[in-house]
């Protein structure tokens, strides 16, 4: 499941000092960075940016505007070499073409933020073409602007995906790859004050696994996998300087099976 990432940080430091006269201290003012704005700043750190993630005007799509949001379409292709497809003792190579269409709308406006996308990824296989996957996904997400110091904010998705043969609980006499679909959603509030930061999050995802089938036509059941994760977090930072920041998290999870299939397997957690 995504967690969260620690606060970025970033811009100059406020510098306060006290002078004699009022038109010295007038002076001072003007010179001075705005309050709101250094507020802003101490949880901005694009200096620190690493070199790909950097912006790259010459090279990033510019995206095609329909009223007050921006279309950006693409489409990849990848080929690829698997020396043991199945991850087993006996190998089995493969050649296997990738194609990934994709298309994300963003709004673009001055408050608020709406942004939906969707993706599949279609892999076709030159020798073993049952292992061949069509696997989709949509996502929607907003932001609301209360105020200059609260956002709200909210994302819901759905993704069809297939189990990749190397994962260790991947049933290994499946003919086909394991499919299962993911359904998420999550909340999240922010509030800024001087040099501290609040955050509150709540998270909650489905799993739901595919029936498999073995080589002479069998079921196998996949239904004793399909659970609920439930992650609840708290966040408070304090941004020292444009450079450093203290935080401290508390967070709450709970797994919970359907079904059940020898141990217990229902979890609490705090972390």
């Amino acid at each position: 499941m995504p967690r969260m990432n620690g606060f970025i940080l970033g811009s100059p430091p406020m510098i306060s000092l006290r002078v004699a006269g009022a038109g010295l201290v007038a002076g001072l003012l003007v010179l001075c960075p705005h309050p709101a704005a250094a507020q802003d700043a101490m949880f901005k750190r694009g200096e620190n940016v690493g070199v790909l993630e950097r912006p790259r005007p010459g090279y990033e799509a510019l995206g095609i505007r329909a009223g007050g949001f921006i279309v950006y379409p693409s489409l990849t292709l990848r080929a690829e070499y698997d020396d043991n497809l199945f991850a087993r003792p006996e190998a089995e190579s493969d050649t296997i073409i990738t194609t990934t269409p994709s298309l994300e709308v963003r709004s673009d406006w001055g408050r608020h933020a709406v942004t939906l996308s969707a993706d599949a990824n279609l892999k076709r296989h030159d020798r073993f073409k049952s292992e061949d996957t069509d696997t989709w996904s949509v996502v929607g997400q907003g932001r609301m602007d209360v105020s200059r110091d609260t956002t709200l904010g909210a994302r819901a998705s759905f993704a069809d995906r297939v189990e990749p043969r190397t994962v260790a609980s991947s049933a290994v006499e499946s003919a086909e790859p394991i499919q299962y679909q993911v359904q998420s959603a999550n909340l999240i509030a922010t509030h800024q004050f001087s040099r501290v930061k609040l955050v509150g999050r709540a998270e909650l995802a489905r799993y739901d696994y595919q029936d498999g089938r073995d080589l002479a036509g069998g079921v196998i059941d996949e239904d004793y996998r399909d659970h609920t994760e439930i992650d609840v977090r708290a966040k408070a930072a304090y941004a020292h300087s444009p450079s450093t920041a203290f935080f401290a998290e508390l967070g709450a999870q709970q797994m919970n099976y359907e079904r059940s299939a020898g141990p217990n397997r229902d979890s609490d957690g705090i972390t």
